[in-house]
């Protein structure tokens, strides 16, 4: 019987746990995403003790830690007590302070509560759950990474973070030897409709509905930069940052203005570099250093021939966050580079560009599903296996990209094989309207029946 923390919150995983229980697999468990506090960390610290044997290692292992740091501070910075879009107000040396308090919280958690598995509900992405699985690893306790995929009702699973997109470590759950791909750029992703994305205006019609609807009124209100301003100045714990996010918004919407264009040519011969909104845990958990776009942006320009042109398109849903003065004028610094306005189709520009290129983004697999090659500048893709897909080094030839065909049927059969490696069900509850007529019963039995023979096959 298994002590397992799972890195998971909401009902989907209430029944799944209980199954675990009732079936005897699983004893004690622990489920929470949320960071330790300062009280909590407090607590363990008097009601538990690190054995002498183990405090040598412990504290090498925390060096390693620490003076890996970039990586893990974006992203205890990209999640603050302030807001997740928002530019943390904590000094650096706090942020550093926070991975000795997490580190010594989860190390002392696990040891304490004889935990031998610990389950992750999508990748870790948000610093302290990065720390939680680092932790683990370190005092060799087994790891389960589960993740979404974009396929219907399937999850990804692997038990090394450094297996994203290659998936060695996965199990084969399925015997499909081919699976549909329609060859064709654009995709139905239930995650985009309803105007996802889009700022809410004000109207007589919404203010007249305001008590009705909350998440309206946060739209309306996260829409303007003044009205969020007020409602930022008046509670207390936003009010010293509010200034400054209100002239991080209105800077990035001047610069924003100034450089993008909706004026381009569909028969030039450009390379469609979409940006990623930021933050977000594709930029940084699997972009690397790519976690600066505008470095991807600047070799890619290295690679191309002198006439050809860079078609970059802002994120719909980017924000002020890691839009800088100095972002934009690196990007002006860029030859032949446009800066296409959000509302550009993407659909057309991967159909008529060169080859498209990513950090990670989902349109690489739009591009190689329609034909046309991908470059990837950072790690973790999951369609990384798939063909079409190239990474980026120095030495390589832009031609080569658009000269090279993709066999649309062994690119169903290598999707097939990746298919085959995925688990069954809604493990991340934002995935639930993927689902027609969506049922928590069959949900929690498919998904307990994967993770069966996942871990106990």
């Amino acid at each position: 019987m298994d002590n397992i923390w799972i890195h998971a919150k909401g009902d989907l995983w209430d029944p799944i746990i209980d199954k675990f229980k009732k079936d005897g697999y699983w004893g004690k468990v622990i489920m929470r995403t949320s960071k330790p506090s300062i009280d909590e960390y407090r607590k363990i610290k008097s009601s538990f003790k690190l054995p002498v044997h183990m405090r040598k290692a412990h504290e090498d292992f925390y060096e390693t830690l620490i003076q890996n740091n970039y990586y893990l501070l974006d992203k205890l910075f990209r999640k603050t007590d302030w807001k997740t879009d928002s530019y943390n107000s904590s000094s650096f040396h706090e942020l550093s302070w926070r991975i000795r308090i997490y580190y010594e919280f989860y190390k002392m958690c696990l040891l304490k509560k004889k935990i031998n598995l610990v389950i992750f509900m999508n990748t870790p992405h948000m610093g302290w759950d990065n720390i939680l699985y680092e932790t683990a690893k370190h005092c060799q306790i087994k790891t389960l990474i589960l993740d979404q995929s974009k396929f219907p009702n399937k999850f990804f699973h692997f038990f090394n973070f450094d297996d994203y997109g290659v998936f060695e470590t996965s199990k084969i759950l399925g015997n499909l030897k081919s699976y549909e791909v329609e060859k064709k750029v654009e995709k139905d992703w239930f995650y985009m409709k309803k105007n996802q994305g889009k700022i809410s205006t004000l109207s007589l019609k919404k203010l007249l509905t305001l008590s009705k609807y909350q998440k309206r009124i946060h739209n309306i209100i996260e829409g303007n930069d003044y009205l969020r301003l007020l409602k930022e100045l008046s509670i207390r714990r936003y009010r010293p940052q509010a200034f400054f996010r209100f002239y991080t918004e209105r800077n990035y919407k001047k610069n924003l203005k100034q450089l993008s264009t909706a004026r381009y040519s569909l028969t030039n011969e450009f390379i469609y570099f979409p940006l990623h909104t930021q933050p977000e845990r594709a930029t940084s958990i699997w972009g690397g250093i790519y976690l600066d776009q505008v470095l991807a942006l600047e070799r890619l320009a290295q690679i191309i021939p002198n006439e050809w042109f860079i078609y970059v398109k802002e994120a719909p849903k980017q924000k002020g966050a890691y839009r800088d003065r100095l972002f934009f004028e690196r990007i002006k610094l860029i030859p032949n580079l446009l800066y296409l306005s959000k509302q550009s189709n993407t659909f057309e520009l991967i159909k008529h560009s060169q080859f498209v290129a990513t950090i990670v983004g989902t349109v690489g697999w739009e591009a190689i599903s329609c034909g046309k090659n991908v470059l990837c500048f950072g790690w973790g893709r999951w369609y990384k296996t798939l063909p079409g897909v190239y990474e980026y080094q120095n030495n390589i030839i832009a031609h080569d990209l658009v000269k090279k065909s993709i066999d649309h049927d062994l690119l169903q059969k290598k999707t097939a094989d990746l298919i085959n490696k995925c688990g069954t069900g809604i493990i991340y509850d934002t995935y639930i309207p993927s689902i027609p007529n969506f049922s928590m019963g069959e949900n929690t039995k498919t998904v307990v029946e994967s993770l069966k023979r996942i871990l106990y096959s």
